[in-house]
């Protein structure tokens, strides 16, 4: 398994490659996940090509089960949940490197 990257590690390996300095590259890729998230609060899909799609999808209400007391049915509302589906140029990129 690779290691986890974070967001600074993005931050400085864009800076480097684009030769912006790191302060305004964070105030860019911050303002794109901000952008991101504000597109899916409002109910949109954002489209990003040879990337994938973010979407809001809602999960339908359900009967759950608490572990501790089994005999207790529990319910779950329904709610909205943010999804990502990877582009086909995506994935095929991601299985050359098994």
């Amino acid at each position: 398994m690779k290691n986890t990257i974070t967001k600074e590690d993005l931050i400085t390996k864009v800076a480097e490659k684009s030769s912006q300095p790191k302060d305004v590259v964070r105030v860019v890729i911050q303002e794109t996940f901000d952008s991101i998230c504000d597109y899916l609060v409002e109910g949109n899909r954002l489209e990003l090509r040879r990337f994938g799609v973010f979407s809001v999808k809602t999960r339908r209400p359900r009967i759950g089960r608490n572990p501790n007391a089994p005999e207790k049915n529990i319910q779950i509302p329904s709610s909205k949940v943010a999804v990502f589906k990877s582009s086909i140029i995506l994935k095929k990129m991601v299985q050359k490197t098994k």
